[in-house]
């Protein structure tokens, strides 16, 4: 069997696999059903025909030899990209469309990444600049502080997508076209309904795939866009299905944003010189610091009556600071607690409003 199933097999799960790997801390449910989701227009992919004698300024060869990788997944060279996951079953009728739609982004200057998975649920949204990233759940966002290494590594990272899950021979050279703004070989892909039977919900007919795949001299040979539809009958109700899989924005400039509803330190509330390693929710602090407990302890004694906090106990119980505060109808718990076998200490406040 040629290795399109090679492709199929791994598409059923890997999504909510990477959000779950992504996202730290938030446990990603079922994909469930969800109404379309519209596309805004202007991002939307346009295909424009490419003379291949005269318009095609790409630099690979017409047909791929049988020994020839197309590296589809080489996102790490681009400098800037924002891609787009759609799959959705429409049903015949008047019945509403189900599916969920991914989007992910990423930026080298600076150093920037997204993803988010919406749904009639909730929707999951991870976003990372620099080493500060958010993780997101309904209106529930978690912030913490990775590594530099970790953050170097998440650049390029693909979404659904491994190098090797396309070879030479499941593709048909069709013609080549400029796509999202990429000169780009278009190919036919060879699928049928028994692989993708892997990935539908009920009896599926008329298969038919087409990938284009960058082709210009300065730029690596990724996946530019990927096309899928078949017929399917799920119980008694017949549709048809369309996946899309598309990069747009290559190398424009762009900004990530931290998500909407992102949590932030109150002013009210300081954080010690030199916080490391911080976790942040709504009414959650934690983070660690290179001093010992009472150093830190007696920070907050002195920090925290200028700021308007009234103190109502201060407690030392096997080594762990316990300080409780109140303001205007608020409270704060502050623990301050050593890390066992190292110097420093760990410190947890948390916010009752």
């Amino acid at each position: 069997m040629k290795r399109t199933k090679k492709i199929l097999l791994p598409l059923a799960m890997v999504v909510l696999v990477t959000l779950a790997c992504s996202v730290p801390g938030i446990e990603v449910p079922d994909v469930p059903d969800i109404p379309d989701i519209p596309g805004d227009d202007d991002d939307a992919a346009t295909a424009t025909p490419v003379d291949d004698d005269n318009g095609d300024e790409g630099g690979g060869e017409d047909v791929p030899s049988d020994d020839e990788e197309i590296d589809i997944d080489t996102l790490e060279g681009l400098d800037s990209y924002r891609a787009r996951m759609e799959m959705y079953f429409y049903p015949e009728g008047d019945g509403e469309p189900e599916g969920m739609t991914i989007e992910q982004a990423q930026t080298r200057d600076p150093d920037a990444s997204s993803m988010k998975m919406e749904s009639e649920e909730g929707g999951v949204e991870y976003v990372r600049i620099g080493n500060q990233a958010w993780s997101c759940f309904d209106d529930m966002c978690t912030q913490t502080e990775m590594s530099e290494e970790e953050a170097e590594a998440q650049f390029g990272e693909e979404m659904i997508w491994e190098p090797d899950d396309f070879s030479p021979d499941d593709l048909e050279l069709t013609g080549s076209e400029n796509v999202n703004g990429v000169n780009a070989k278009r190919y036919e892909l060879d699928v049928d309904a028994l692989e993708l039977g892997l990935l539908s919900q009920g009896q599926i007919a008329d298969a038919y795939g087409q990938i284009w795949i960058a082709d210009e001299a300065d730029l690596p040979a990724f996946l530019v866009r990927y096309e899928m539809t078949w017929t399917e009958t799920r119980g008694e109700t017949a549709g048809s299905v369309e996946w899309l899989y598309e990069v747009f924005d290559v190398n424009e400039p762009f900004t990530i944003e931290p998500p909407e509803n992102a949590a932030e330190v109150p002013e009210d509330i300081p954080l010690y010189p030199d916080a490391a390693e911080m976790t942040l929710m709504d009414t959650f602090i934690m983070f660690s610091a290179a001093d010992d407990v009472e150093t830190v302890a007696e920070f907050y004694r002195s920090e925290l009556p200028g700021m308007g906090w009234e103190n109502e106990s201060d407690d030392m119980m096997s080594g762990t600071s316990m300080q409780s505060w109140a303001k205007e109808g608020r409270t704060i718990q502050v623990m301050i607690a050593p890390i066992e076998g190292e110097d420093g200490c760990e410190v947890t406040i948390m916010i009752e409003e």
